[in-house]
């Protein structure tokens, strides 16, 4: 085996890591996050992620589905976006979720709308008490057409 050369006492190879920690900061990611992995493993109980060389992702369960067809196909090498629910399951794994992820793209498009000024008309199918005040229905005039 070929030795490091030395660099004030301390191996290339360790100087090149040290460098490497400072330009390309890692940290793990936090609950409530969403992260992007590509797909390892698939099939209908669960999916993993590898979540940049970092750790794993799992996906199963109820976290699993979503009302969107986006995650019907999902094939080996996808890249694909989701929740972080816990930090490190029962085996060592990050547990994730595609629902959760889902319904944050779903208010981030929503936000993006109401910065926007865009009024949408829409029907209500649940409601929970902490909601914020609801505005009137728009005026015929004031709706969007369909394209």
């Amino acid at each position: 085996m070929a030795e490091d050369k030395k660099k004030g006492g301390v191996s290339a190879t360790m100087n090149d890591f040290a460098t490497l920690l400072k330009e390309f900061p890692m940290a793990m990611p936090a609950i409530g996050e969403i992260v992007k992995g590509k797909v390892i493993s698939a099939d209908s109980k669960s999916v993993r992620l590898d979540i940049n060389g970092l750790t794993t992702g799992v996906i199963r369960g109820r976290e699993l589905f979503s009302e969107s067809s986006e995650f019907n196909n999902i094939k080996v090498g996808d890249e694909m976006e989701a929740t972080v629910m816990e930090a490190e399951n029962e085996n060592g794994e990050m547990e994730l979720s595609f629902r959760s992820a889902g319904h944050q793209r779903v208010w981030d498009k929503m936000g993006k709308l109401l910065k926007d000024g865009m009024t949408l008309e829409a029907k209500v199918l649940q409601a929970s008490h902490d909601l914020a005040p609801v505005h009137q229905a728009p005026k015929p005039e004031q709706r969007i057409q369909p394209g």
